[in-house]
């Protein structure tokens, strides 16, 4: 089999790296599949936690991934040059994870600091004004972290870097 007529192949499945004309549902399917695969593959070897509790970076390349590798499924950019973007965009985006995790304040440059909103069974009103959170969103999410109702049976709560709230109890309620 001689270069061309895999070239030819491969153009009639996928309907070519830059389609001149409209891919048919088969060509776009093929497309998807290839693209969900190295999808799979990148993120494996970028070990993101895009399914788990995520940081600022992590949402950031989701939306980057969801946007640039559509394009090579709907065939509005060449399908070599959106993947090799991609691959490019974990790279970046595994040195940046590395670089954080090596250095504290790169770290909190990159995926932010914790932030006080409870300290002593007292609402800090500043700071949760900062996060754009109601008192009724805190309440919430105590409730959420800890089956308590009450604000005053917290030590401390913290709007942790990855948009969660987590909740240290006063130790008289600690059984």
């Amino acid at each position: 089999m001689n270069y061309d007529s895999v070239s030819q192949t491969l153009s009639w499945i996928f309907g070519g790296d830059y389609p001149d004309h409209t891919l048919t549902i088969y060509q776009s399917a093929a497309r998807a599949m290839i693209v969900y695969v190295l999808g799979l593959i990148f993120i494996r070897i970028g070990r993101n936690r895009l399914l788990g509790n995520i940081t600022i970076m992590d949402g950031l390349l989701a939306i980057i991934l969801g946007s640039v590798l559509s394009r090579a499924v709907n065939g509005s950019a060449a399908m070599t040059t959106t993947l090799s973007a991609t691959g490019m965009i974990f790279v970046l985006h595994w040195c940046f994870t590395k670089w954080g995790a090596r250095s504290h304040k790169i770290g909190r440059w990159m995926k932010g600091r914790p932030i006080l909103l409870i300290e002593g069974g007292v609402i800090n009103r500043p700071n949760l004004q900062r996060c754009h959170f109601s008192e009724l969103d805190l309440i919430e999410q105590v409730r959420l972290a800890s089956n308590l109702g009450e604000i005053a049976e917290v030590e401390q709560a913290y709007l942790e870097r990855n948009g969660q709230v987590s909740v240290v109890f006063k130790r008289s309620k600690v059984k």
